[in-house]
């Protein structure tokens, strides 16, 4: 079988893909193969923010992977790290263990472990206070 149902404890049928399915679904269901795809996608403003948040990344932390998780660009070193996370007016930079960093009460987000950055210009985009937030996200990473 394809799919398998499942049924979540408010009573309600779901169905859930068997973790050999490898494909990550994005934007307007379109299968999404790369992350630069996933980025072509997006209308302006997001689409600005977006791509300005990746090159950051890229720019200041090389060693880290990237793959589409849960249809976004997510990036990790062992274990997942940070996702851009593109609204329809905003853009979100999770960071996976924002709770733990020692400025976490600067991220947004109530979550046990992650918070967030909310971007809705690039204007607003302070390289360097990014780069501080995912360099204390990887120190708690260890």
């Amino acid at each position: 079988m394809y799919h398998e149902q499942l049924k979540h404890k408010t009573g309600q049928l779901f169905k859930a893909q068997p973790k050999s399915y490898n494909r990550v679904y994005s934007i307007e269901g379109v299968i999404a193969m790369s992350i630069e795809k996933y980025l072509s996608k997006l209308e302006s403003p997001v689409d600005e923010i977006a791509r300005q948040l990746h090159g950051i990344i890229k720019n200041h932390f090389p060693e880290m992977e990237e793959a589409l998780k849960w249809g976004a660009p997510t990036y990790s070193r062992g274990k997942n790290v940070c996702s851009i996370i593109a609204h329809k007016r905003h853009v979100n930079l999770q960071i996976f263990l924002g709770a733990r960093i020692k400025d976490a009460q600067d991220l947004a987000g109530t979550g046990k472990d992650m918070r967030h950055l909310k971007f809705v210009s690039a204007e607003e985009i302070d390289e360097t206070r990014v780069v501080k937030y995912l360099r204390q996200a990887l120190e708690v990473q260890g």
